[in-house]
């Protein structure tokens, strides 16, 4: 399995990336490795989110919320997708979400496309703009996710299941220029 020294730590607080100016309006595709810190609260927050300014939909926000993952396009509820899998502290796991025009498609874990449910309450109003991975804002209040991330990278395309699989290689990252 996985195992990281170069990842970078989260502390739940106040620590995230702010990634600037990105596009993921249309067809998107997102992949990163996570490990939960053992003291994460169950609501654990935002690992990316992704929202131009003075969007209200087509935007990306994926998080840990109710220790499962749990995506949503935009304020409107009906957007939300959640993998009803819990997502262990002390663990690596590789996730991939693949969007397009307001919709989740896929989530993978570990390489395994999982079943998508509305089960869960990650969503609200989402400030904008934003672009940043281990916090999330929505309305004043912001969600910071508490562990490791690694391996961050953003697709202006679908990943197919064979990509995914690649990506994952068994639980090990991969060098990902040939994608």
């Amino acid at each position: 399995p996985y195992s990281s020294t170069r990842s970078f730590s989260f502390d739940g607080t106040n620590d995230y990336f702010d990634l600037g100016q990105i596009d993921v309006t249309g067809t998107t595709s997102v992949s990163l490795w996570i490990n939960r810190d053992s003291s994460s609260p169950s609501n654990d927050g935002g690992i990316i989110t992704i929202v131009p300014t003075g969007a209200t939909t087509d935007y990306i926000s994926v998080a840990l919320w109710q220790n499962y993952i749990q995506v949503q396009t935009s304020n409107d509820t009906n957007t939300r997708k959640t993998v009803e899998e819990t997502i262990n502290t002390g663990s690596w796991y590789h996730i991939v979400v693949v969007k397009s025009n307001n919709s989740i498609d896929n989530i993978y874990i570990n390489g395994v496309n999982k079943t998508l449910s509305n089960f869960g309450t990650w969503t609200g109003t989402i400030a904008t703009p934003q672009a940043k991975i281990a916090e999330a804002t929505f309305g004043a209040s912001n969600f910071n996710f508490t562990g490791n991330i690694d391996e961050v990278s953003i697709w202006d395309s679908a990943l197919s299941s064979d990509a995914v699989t690649e990506i994952y290689n068994s639980g090990a990252p991969n060098d990902l220029e040939s994608l």
